[in-house]
């Protein structure tokens, strides 16, 4: 006899005495077939062994074993959980008994005592292994979300999709233009400049419905202004964080927003919501919310949104191009300024007219989930086949990296700003050229990198008595820029080849910088660099490296 089906019948018991002041414990004992001394015990309040908690432990057994079920199920769905995870969970079930929180070393010692569970060293996926590998990362990903729909009977009006984007409020993407036929160069659009960060979330459904948009902007107070000249809808949600970004705090605010939206209109008794792995999608009190109201997060996996996530696939991309539109409407009418007001309203705009539903059922299409089809999206990938080492070469010394052709860029991401752009920085004394390049990309990025030779031109000369080599290692390009205090600078900018496989290395930037390092595909790279100079740069470089 199990101890969960003994714990089950002496609750019945107990639930009969409370509710018939006649039954005798000795009767209801016989009736539901458990000792009478043990009934007796449990009804004057004595706790039963498995609600008894030590006095070295903070948790009773049940609460330890909630936990591992939750991280288990957790890392079923593809969110495996971190120590800190665990800690929040404990703390949430000792707030409920306003107990005090666990120590420091809790949640390893947790983890140590449990045989269902164990820590791992976590994997970040870099682009290329992530594309290499795709294919059976895909395959499980579909395989989860058929299991999960089968299993909670989820309808494709319960099949959510949520994510956040963001925006510079005064920064335009590039685009094709009509100029006069005897102008030089390349326009260049006037912007605004405000470089204010805002955080759009947003969630769809298959069936091509939304639900309000949330929106984070900087600051610490809400403004009259913002609703009292800005057409928003009532429904619509304004909140503020320091930066603009969301965070664990904000992320539970919009799941009680994605709740109240979506309760009413929900057709199954579970809700499907297909998110990424940012942490404020997966805090605890994230996570309990969910299970408490019946809604079931699935995590796509990393490094695949582009290809998997429905308002990557059909949403966000003409929707931050609309928004660019409404902002050059706003330069021609003489607003050189974009405050939060003249955000709201552009972003309105743009949101009506791209939010439709052809484009969220085109999204969900795309990314294979509706109608349910892999192959929409595993016939994309770039499958690369590896040939095995001959067991003859085992035994040779191992030898350096080399360079494959590249299929990816490095770009450097600011913390402060989330612009995208190119490694660069100044020349040291007695440093040459390539010196200089190498160093910058790898202080500023933490990847050591080699230079790639290309098929370019060039009018440098040929030594005597050789061949004119078919690839060079010369600068691929020039570039001058005037900085802030009026220098003129000029910039020789090389193609380097590096090995994305490996981590970057940490503590290389120097005191001010704050660089992230960022792989991107070469399809993608040109969009997402933010300045044109870079993107005339990288496009040459991409075209020489695809040539070679």
């Amino acid at each position: 006899m199990s101890q969960s089906s003994s714990e089950a019948r002496i609750l019945l018991a107990l639930l009969a005495l409370q509710n018939d002041p006649k039954l005798k414990v000795r009767r209801a004992a016989e009736i539901y077939k458990v000792g009478r001394m043990m009934l007796w015990r449990r009804q004057q309040g004595i706790q039963s062994r498995s609600d008894w908690i030590p006095k070295s432990r903070k948790l009773s057994d049940l609460e330890e074993q909630i936990i591992v079920q939750f991280i288990l199920d957790l890392d079923s769905r593809g969110f495996p959980s971190r120590l800190r995870f665990v800690e929040e969970m404990a703390n949430s079930l000792l707030a409920d008994r306003d107990a005090s929180p666990v120590g420091k070393r809790w949640a390893h010692n947790f983890v140590k005592r449990q045989p269902e569970l164990k820590t791992r060293l976590f994997r970040k996926y870099d682009y290329q292994r992530a594309k290499c590998e795709d294919p059976t990362i895909i395959r499980n990903w579909f395989r989860l979300v058929a299991n999960t729909v089968a299993k909670y009977g989820i309808r494709s009006d319960d099949m959510w999709n949520f994510d956040e984007t963001g925006f510079m409020m005064g920064i335009i993407q590039s685009g094709m233009v009509v100029t006069g036929s005897e102008r030089e160069g390349r326009p260049k659009s006037v912007q605004p400049g405000n470089r204010e960060w805002i955080t759009a979330i947003q969630a769809i459904n298959a069936e091509g419905q939304l639900i309000p948009p949330f929106l984070i902007g900087t600051g610490q107070y809400h403004l009259a202004n913002w609703y009292r000249e800005c057409d928003l809808p009532g429904d619509w949600v304004i909140a503020t964080s320091r930066n603009g970004w969301t965070n664990n705090e904000l992320g539970l605010e919009w799941l009680k927003h994605f709740d109240r939206s979506t309760s009413n209109r929900s057709v199954g008794v579970y809700r499907l919501l297909i998110l990424d792995g940012h942490e404020s999608h997966h805090s605890a009190n994230f996570e309990r919310y969910c299970e408490e109201n019946k809604i079931i997060t699935l995590c796509m996996p990393a490094h695949a949104s582009h290809l998997l996530q429905p308002l990557d696939v059909g949403c966000f991309a003409v929707l931050k191009q609309a928004y660019g539109r409404q902002i050059e409407h706003l330069i021609r009418c003489s607003i050189t300024h974009i405050s939060k007001t003249e955000f709201f309203d552009a972003f309105y705009a743009a949101f009506k007219a791209t939010f439709t539903k052809s484009n969220i059922r085109g999204g969900f299409k795309g990314a294979g989930l509706a109608p349910f089809n892999p192959e929409n999206v595993i016939s994309k990938l770039d499958v690369q086949l590896r040939t095995p080492t001959p067991p003859g070469e085992a035994t040779e010394p191992s030898t350096p990296w080399t360079s494959k052709t590249p299929t990816t860029a490095i770009e450097a991401q600011s913390q402060k700003t989330g612009e995208y752009m190119l490694p660069k920085g100044r020349k040291d004394i007695g440093e040459n050229l390539q010196e200089t390049a190498l160093r910058e990309t790898f202080e500023e990025t933490g990847i050591k990198a080699q230079i790639l030779p290309v098929p370019i031109t060039s009018v440098a000369t040929t030594p005597q008595g050789r061949d004119r080599p078919s690839k060079i290692t010369e600068p691929i390009a020039v570039s001058q820029r005037v900085d802030k205090n009026s220098v003129l600078k000029i910039m020789f900018w090389y193609v380097a080849t590096a090995d994305s496989t490996i981590a970057p290395e940490q503590g290389t930037q120097q005191e001010g910088e704050d660089f992230d390092p960022v792989w991107v595909s070469f399809g993608d790279v040109e969009s997402t660099v933010s300045w044109e100079d870079d993107r005339r740069i990288v496009s040459k470089a991409v075209d020489a490296v695809q040539q070679g």
